[in-house]
């Protein structure tokens, strides 16, 4: 054996009671060698073939029947195996092997990982926590009360559905009738197709968001917009994807089952996705003002001075049986009429709300809604109003713009020449929301996240 360290046992001297001293010494010898053996890979015992010497190292490994040792002082030695007493080569042998499995599952698990940086996406893709329960809230409550859970409701992902129980039951049953009637006339098959490109484009950003986040245009944003700009676009392909899916628009369904089971359903699956949407878009709650209407005046209420005016702030909700407001003084009993403010940002919009069968309405809308339903029954029945829908310019844009460049960008493997391909894609592209967001402006719920932009937000876009 070249160069071995020996190690002569000696017997151990006779015994005798250990001092105090020779104890703690003791003690910090055993913790000391205890730290250093935790510190490095455990050494083992090699014994020569005629076992008269022995010494203390660290296999490497195998390497055409040599044992490649590391000794205490740091030194690599070469033994052959055959040098080895048997029980020394069995070890030999057996660590060996495992220092070969354990090098083989790196190598795996670090081709893993280049394969996981290089890919277009994290397997699986991630899904977002789940939603708190929704909460309904019945009849009965004050203005305020009643919008403040709506907004409650919608920053935990329930806004389809709470909406859909902020009216009355008069009101919703006018809603099941004309929901039926319309899935009556549709073509199951046409509401999925139409609305494909809206999934395919979810979809596409999910399962490429590792090429799309580590674009040089992303990555050269500050870490705060690049932030806002990651979650928005992963909340939001994740709401497009799972709101436009063809099980999500099964129409079938929808003709089968009572409206608001087929409503609970579908929110079930969008609540996290609209959560997440909403903690990007809006994370700030609102807070509110409100007036009691009096009938003398014309309009239907009079002008409001400082002691008709109350504010509700939304930092923490309210008790559904608290009716009072901040200042200790509760909205007039018996008011069928209340005049409310929504402040938000910097933005304000005052409504007229109307007290119906218990719930609070709209005024405008309250007004109108024989009206608005004769006249969207109307639509049905012509399918003047389903073919609106089907038709929608958005959806038309999507369609012969976006879905041609998503199918080619689909089709590239390398991360590189995907950022490539996509700056050729987008060459002469204002803005990659410019044909998305006229859509979302369109839908009632969304109107309030999408205003109209200023000249200023225009001409900003990520690319």
């Amino acid at each position: 054996m070249s160069n071995p360290r020996i190690i002569f046992i000696r017997s151990l001297p006779s015994q005798r009671t250990p001092s105090i001293a020779t104890i703690v010494w003791g003690f910090l010898f055993i913790f000391l060698s205890v730290a250093l053996h935790a510190s490095r890979a455990q050494a083992e015992t090699w014994v020569g073939l005629r076992g008269n010497y022995q010494v203390e190292a660290e296999l490497l490994g195998i390497w055409e029947d040599n044992a490649i040792l590391l000794l205490g002082d740091g030194r690599r030695v070469s033994v052959e195996l055959t040098n080895l007493r048997s029980d020394s080569r069995i070890q030999a042998q057996k660590l060996g092997n495992n220092k070969a499995s354990q090098l083989q599952e790196r190598i795996v698990q670090l081709k893993g990982q280049v394969e996981q940086a290089n890919a277009p996406a994290p397997d699986p893709i991630p899904s977002p926590p789940a939603a708190p329960a929704y909460e309904p809230l019945g009849s009965g409550a004050d203005a305020i009360t009643a919008l403040q859970h709506y907004e409650t409701q919608a920053a935990s992902g329930h806004a389809l559905l709470a909406a859909y129980d902020s009216f009355p039951p008069k009101y919703r049953k006018d809603i099941d009738s004309l929901v039926k009637a319309a899935a009556e006339k549709m073509d199951p098959a046409a509401i999925p197709s139409n609305f494909a490109p809206l999934y395919s484009l979810g979809d596409f950003v999910l399962s490429h968001q590792n090429y799309l986040l580590s674009h040089p245009r992303v990555k050269s944003l500050d870490d705060s917009t690049e932030s806002y700009f990651r979650d928005l676009l992963l909340a939001s392909a994740g709401l497009l994807k799972t709101a436009f899916s063809p099980d999500t628009l099964d129409i079938e369904s929808l003709r089968s089952e009572p409206f608001r089971d087929w409503l609970v359903a579908r929110d079930a699956k969008l609540a996290p996705y609209w959560k997440q949407v909403a903690e990007v878009m809006q994370p700030v709650q609102p807070s509110y003002q409100l007036g009691a209407a009096r009938s003398n005046s014309p309009y239907g209420y009079d002008e409001m001075d400082d002691d008709d005016m109350y504010e509700y702030e939304m930092d923490e909700p309210m008790d559904p049986d608290e009716n009072s407001n901040q200042s200790g003084e509760a909205e007039p009993e018996g008011a069928k009429e209340m005049i409310v403010t929504r402040s938000l940002n910097e933005n304000q919009q005052t409504a007229t709300y109307q007290l119906v069968d218990g719930y609070w309405v709209e005024k405008e809308l309250a007004e109108n809604w024989a009206t608005r339903m004769e006249s969207l029954e109307k639509s049905i029945s012509d399918q003047s109003g389903i073919m609106a829908m089907l038709n929608n310019s958005a959806l038309s844009g999507l369609s012969l713009f976006v879905q041609p460049k998503i199918e080619r960008l689909s089709t590239i493997e390398s991360k590189a020449e995907f950022h490539q391909a996509l700056d050729q894609q987008l060459t002469g592209v204002t803005s990659v929301g410019g044909i998305l967001i006229p859509f979302l402006r369109s839908v009632p719920i969304l109107k309030d996240w999408f205003p109209e932009a200023s000249r200023s937000d225009r001409d900003r876009d990520f690319y």
